[in-house]
């Protein structure tokens, strides 16, 4: 019972960030949306133009996402080493949920309900699989966090270090996995929409 209820206080805290953040970046974008982003069109004709004709080595493509995505996923996992881990991963949800409620907000602006789409099609379909591995990454962050500061001691044995070494090789591979969607298919979904939205 004590499990359970700890499982959900995680939980809890973890989509509270995620929307926390998300509510923050919508209220960001409605109320100084213009102070920063003036005059500027991210979804307009031309800029749909140059999405739907631009062509990418894939290779090349997939190596940069890997890295970039590498980079803040390796840090991560690092952290959990460190007192600073279950503030990271509550950070990370409550940077997702602003950058999802900004890139949400500015689609809606700009294109109205037509944007729901093109925000949909930016993130499928890689975010389902970067958004359950950055979950399974930051739960365990989390519950390293518990057993090493909360409760004062840590973690005793080989077997519990090698569960967290196994979470960074799983994570790698979704990432592998996500990076080759992000590659392949979400290009493919961005251009069937904006010729549909556009007629180009």
């Amino acid at each position: 019972m004590k499990c359970m209820r700890k499982q959900k206080i995680k939980e809890m805290l973890f989509w509270g960030f995620l929307f926390t953040g998300f509510a923050a970046g919508v209220l960001f974008v409605n109320l100084w949306g213009n102070t920063y982003l003036g005059d500027i069109s991210i979804f307009g004709p031309e800029q749909m133009k140059t999405v739907a004709g631009l062509e990418t080595d894939p290779g090349e493509l997939f190596r940069y996402l890997v890295f970039e995505r590498a980079k803040g996923i390796l840090l991560l996992w690092l952290l959990g080493y460190t007192v600073a881990g279950i503030p990271a991963a509550l950070f990370t949800f409550g940077w997702l949920g602003a950058a999802a409620g900004i890139l949400l907000s500015t689609c809606i602006i700009e294109m109205r309900l037509a944007g729901i789409i093109v925000f949909l099609t930016a993130l499928l379909p890689q975010w389902l699989v970067y958004m359950p591995m950055i979950w399974m990454l930051c739960t365990q962050i989390y519950d390293k966090g518990i057993v090493r500061y909360q409760k004062g001691r840590y973690f005793d044995n080989w077997e519990k270090e090698k569960q967290y070494l196994s979470i960074l090789l799983l994570t790698a591979a979704l990432l592998a996995a996500g990076a080759v969607l992000e590659t392949f298919a979400s290009p493919w979904l961005m251009r069937q929409v904006v010729n549909f939205f556009y007629n180009l």
